[in-house]
């Protein structure tokens, strides 16, 4: 059976205003790589970015060795970790969702106006190193009939911190919009839609209710926090899902996020509400996070650990 990468796309585009050629770098050391694999039969660059949502000139750019139009079968293509750019995305906003800093993203897209990029550009994620670390910041989706001020009530953090971290400068905030929330002592989480029941139309059939979530909080444990560079241990991170009521939710798919180096995109609990997945200490020292996020509740979790040189 033929096999090609496929690693599923961090960020969807939800804007279309043209294709955006980014400039990158004409080498790119300092991208996250988040697969690699060989060449089979049949395989083509534009296949392989293709299958993992990826440009072929990105592609072309973390693989520099690789002939486009003469791929030898058993060459190793690797797949970076990259950044789709919708409307209302900002370097900042990025740079808070991703762990890694504004400015290394800059560099390593060649942007030099960081207030400047474009729907459909799509970014190069450097690698999390000990030098360019940004705190990840918990997010809200914007959903229909929210606004600043009840998003503002929730969360704990005024309307005025909530736009200006956001380069907000209207009211109105369109659905579907993603918000960094600054840190708060306040805990809280994002509402669930509601559900609504099957509704039947005059012609007898059934619309489906929108899909919403009951996790209300993600618990994330680590039994072993401090890691040692370059080595080729999985350490665990224990994952636990519960309701508004405290109760376990089984069987419900959370995605793994800003980590470079987890073993897993995508987890699924237990019937005790328990899932598990590991990460790799990477390549260097230093402190990170990884977190977990139910995607249809928004709700998220972050579990911080170090990396030393084992000294």
């Amino acid at each position: 059976m033929k096999r090609h990468l496929v690693i599923p796309a961090m960020v969807v585009a939800t804007m279309c205003s043209g294709a955006i050629t980014p400039a990158f770098a004409e080498t790119s050391p300092n991208a996250a790589i988040v697969a690699s694999g060989p060449i089979v039969q049949g395989d083509t660059l534009w296949k392989i970015a293709k299958s993992n949502g990826l440009s072929v000139e990105l592609l072309e750019s973390v693989n520099p060795g690789l002939n486009p139009e003469n791929l030898l079968i058993g060459q190793v293509v690797k797949v970076p970790r990259a950044w789709n750019v919708s409307q209302g995305n900002t370097l900042f906003l990025i740079s808070h969702t991703v762990g890694v800093s504004m400015q290394s993203i800059a560099q390593l897209n060649n942007i030099s106006n960081v207030d400047l990029i474009y729907p459909d550009q799509q970014l190069l994620i450097p690698e999390q190193t000990a030098t360019n670390t940004a705190s990840v910041y918990p997010t809200w989706t914007v959903r229909s009939g929210d606004t600043l001020w009840n998003i503002s009530l929730t969360t704990g953090v005024s309307v005025n911190q909530i736009a200006a971290i956001n380069a907000i400068t209207e009211d109105h905030v369109p659905v579907g919009r993603v918000l960094l929330i600054p840190p708060t002592d306040k805990p809280w989480t994002q509402p669930s839609e509601q559900v609504q029941p099957p509704v039947n139309d005059a012609g007898g059939s059934t619309q489906q209710a929108t899909q919403t979530s009951t996790v209300a909080k993600i618990v994330l444990t680590m039994p072993t926090t401090s890691l040692i560079v370059n080595s080729n241990q999985n350490y665990e991170v224990h994952v636990t899902a519960l309701d508004i009521s405290g109760n376990p939710v089984s069987n419900v798919t959370l995605n793994v996020v800003g980590n470079p180096w987890a073993n897993a995109t995508q987890v699924a609990t237990d019937v005790q509400g328990n899932a598990m997945f590991t990460v790799q200490a990477g390549t260097q020292p230093g402190s990170f996070s990884v977190g977990v996020q139910d995607p249809l509740s928004n709700v998220s979790a972050y579990a911080s650990y170090t990396v030393t040189t084992g000294n």
